[in-house]
């Protein structure tokens, strides 16, 4: 009897053991199936169309009180990519960009041309050569600090004005790397290739160049400079000029804003930060997208 009873629990334990193995390996996946098809179909009705549609209709009903939208629904606006251009540059509206290059004759022209840009809300981008800089510091006045505290963006020209297309990489790293430090550079000239631009791109630097040249160098009078602008300037325009010829002055600016104006065209404006709301805003070496 001892024997048949220690036989019988052995049996039944058999038994069990075949139940749980039965288990764990057919029943317990069939298990986790169904949770994970319940989980997915719960998901999918979520993100249907009704359902979404059901849900904002709550929400707009209960944001109404008595007619009145009681808590304003946000739509984010939706933002558009600009793609860098070189030509207009760090401009992603449709306002035109005043432009001066070089070095201006005098502390008291550039002084007087800074202060009226700012006053009258005309937004300025200067490319000072290194040189000038140096020059103007041995003299005790440093126009790039003066500027930029100004909210005139200061950018880089190269320390003496080469063709950087005739100059070695190694050379031409040198020439934009120097006094003037900005993350927007001018090559002298215009003169740019992929080199070059491989170049600055390996400084942290973007090049901006324009689309309005006014030949200012070649003596043209500033009636000749301002005619030119006014007449050839396009929506998002660069326009170039230089410090040491005849439309760096309040006369010139006054009538190029003035003759742009009648053809619905605006000027970049003085910098007062991302939204270009509230007090004016000392720039940066570092460019943002849109300066205007």
């Amino acid at each position: 009897m001892v024997i048949y009873s220690h036989l019988q629990h052995t049996y039944e334990e058999v038994v069990v053991r075949q139940h749980i193995a039965f288990f764990w390996h057919r029943v317990w996946p069939l298990i986790i199936l169904v949770v994970v098809l319940a989980a997915l179909m719960a998901s999918l009705t979520a993100c249907s169309p009704r359902h979404i549609a059901r849900t904002a209709s709550v929400t707009s009903t209960e944001a109404f009180q008595g007619g009145v939208l009681a808590t304003p629904l946000r739509v984010p606006a939706a933002k558009t990519y600009v793609p860098y251009n070189m030509f207009r540059g760090p401009n992603t509206t449709k306002r035109v960009a005043l432009t001066y290059d070089d070095c201006p004759r005098t502390i008291a022209q550039f002084k007087t041309a800074i202060t009226y840009a700012v006053a009258h809300d005309i937004g300025l981008a200067i490319f000072p050569t290194g040189d000038c800089v140096k020059s103007y510091r041995h003299r005790g006045f440093d126009l790039v600090t003066y500027a930029r505290q100004r909210g005139v963006w200061v950018g880089n020209h190269s320390m003496s004005h080469p063709a950087l297309t005739t100059l070695s990489s190694a050379s031409v790293k040198r020439q934009i790397g120097g006094v003037v430090k900005a993350s927007v550079g001018r090559p002298p000239y215009g003169a740019i290739n992929t080199r070059v631009k491989k170049v600055y791109a390996s400084l942290g630097m973007q090049p901006w160049l324009w689309n309005v040249d006014t030949n200012d160098w070649k003596g043209k009078s500033q009636s000749q400079i301002v005619t030119w602008v006014i007449k050839h300037a396009r929506p998002s325009s660069t326009v170039l000029m230089h410090m040491q010829w005849h439309a760096f002055n309040p006369s010139a600016m006054r009538q190029i804003k003035q003759g742009l104006a009648a053809r619905h065209l605006s000027l970049c404006r003085v910098w007062r930060g991302e939204d270009h709301v509230g007090a004016l805003e000392v720039t940066s070496a570092v460019f943002p997208k849109n300066i205007c």
